[in-house]
């Protein structure tokens, strides 16, 4: 984000959705229930995490980045990024934990078509997401330069369609 990168990004969190989407549907199609969606997610992360290793070592040059302590402000960096988990860590349980009480009250087939069908709905939450993410980068470039009527004119157009 912010190196205008976002095209790749971008097409990675589709190619990441897709495998965990399908590989997952496959499997708890075959009787692997909610493990079969858990092994899905997994594959698609390392197939995703294979993928980005190439652009990234083409694209950044990690020897390049010198960080002194002082400059940094390491305390405030580290518990700003422990917040972060944190809250990362209790939105996507949030959104999983009524699969955690299904599995207690059904049977695993039950849990596993209701995981099923909730991923397709994850699936179609990446076209606001893509969205989003667009305009971040858009608008950010308008709002360093104080172009408030591009911003409203860009957010019209996207709201329209």
């Amino acid at each position: 984000m912010g190196m205008g990168n976002e095209h790749v990004s971008e097409t990675l969190g589709v190619v990441r959705a897709g495998i965990y989407f399908g590989l997952g549907i496959v499997l708890a199609y075959f009787d692997m229930d909610v493990l079969g969606m858990l092994i899905g997610l997994l594959t698609a992360w390392i197939v995703v995490s294979l993928l980005s290793f190439p652009y990234a070592k083409r694209h950044l040059v990690v020897r390049s980045i010198k960080l002194s302590l002082e400059e940094m402000k390491l305390k405030k960096y580290v518990s700003f990024s422990v917040q972060m988990v944190l809250m990362t860590f209790l939105m996507h349980s949030l959104y999983h934990l009524d699969i955690l009480f299904l599995r207690l009250m059904r049977t695993p087939e039950e849990t596993g078509w209701y995981k099923a069908s909730l991923l397709t709905v994850e699936f179609l939450w990446i076209v606001p997401s893509a969205v989003q993410l667009v305009l971040l980068h858009s608008v950010s470039k308008y709002w360093a330069n104080n172009d408030i009527k591009s911003i409203n004119s860009l957010s019209s157009r996207i709201t329209r369609y």
